[in-house]
């Protein structure tokens, strides 16, 4: 397997007003739109889990601070999205299950933001497919559980417990299972601004496919291994 390319490494100026983040132009077009073999795919998968440990292990001294709301406030805003996108009561009813427990805490890292196969740039290494990312208009510190992590496991990889193992094998560890509930709870909380975005958005047909994976995971009981 090639290598996947260093992504660049924030730059933390040492002013406090003001944060930078120095890239360059990569060649390659996004994960979404390339056609790739299922054993492609596995490879993209596996090195953007290495792409994200490494993200997730940046310095987060000086970092931006992610949104942090109350649990009880995220779950109201998130239920009030949902009637607004006019989800039938029933599939609220199970967002407002899900979220009724504040989810265990996990350990706030650098992150992405927005990662996935949009931001997931692939460029030929002979016949291998080697990634990189790009797109870090969203990056800030917070729990990799509260983006990062819950876009893999509940919206990209849900049917396809391949990818999830490559995704894995690349960040190089399993998920704990403080974890996983977490991830849970916040594709609750996330579904119905998603949805909301996408009606906004033209019924942008990706973002819909998102939160409707994620409404039919969270229908069923929560798994316990």
């Amino acid at each position: 397997m090639p290598s996947a390319p260093a992504e660049p490494r924030p730059c933390w100026p040492r002013t406090s007003g003001s944060l930078l983040i120095i890239t360059t132009a990569l060649p390659g077009t996004p994960a979404i739109t390339t056609t790739l073999t299922e054993t492609e795919e596995r490879e993209v998968y596996q090195q953007a889990g290495q792409l994200a440990a490494r993200i997730h292990a940046q310095p987060v001294n000086g970092g931006p601070i992610g949104e942090q709301l109350p649990w009880g406030q995220e779950r109201e805003r998130a239920l009030a999205r949902a009637r607004d996108a006019r989800l039938p009561e029933a599939d609220i009813a199970v967002l407002a299950e899900v979220t009724r427990t504040e989810p265990p805490p996990t350990t706030p890292a650098y992150c992405h933001g927005d990662f996935g196969p949009r931001n997931w740039i692939l460029r030929r290494d002979g016949s291998q497919p080697v990634v990189s990312v790009i797109d870090f208009e969203r990056s800030q510190i917070e729990e990799p559980v509260r983006r990062d992590l819950m876009r893999v496991m509940l919206q990209l990889t849900p049917h396809r417990p391949d990818l999830r193992e490559a995704f894995l094998t690349g960040y190089g560890r399993e998920l704990t299972a403080e974890e996983r509930a977490a991830c849970r709870a916040w594709a609750a909380i996330d579904c119905p601004a998603a949805l909301r975005w996408a009606l906004d958005h033209h019924r942008d047909k990706e973002i819909l496919g998102y939160a409707r994976t994620v409404l039919e995971l969270l229908r069923r009981p929560a798994p316990t291994v």
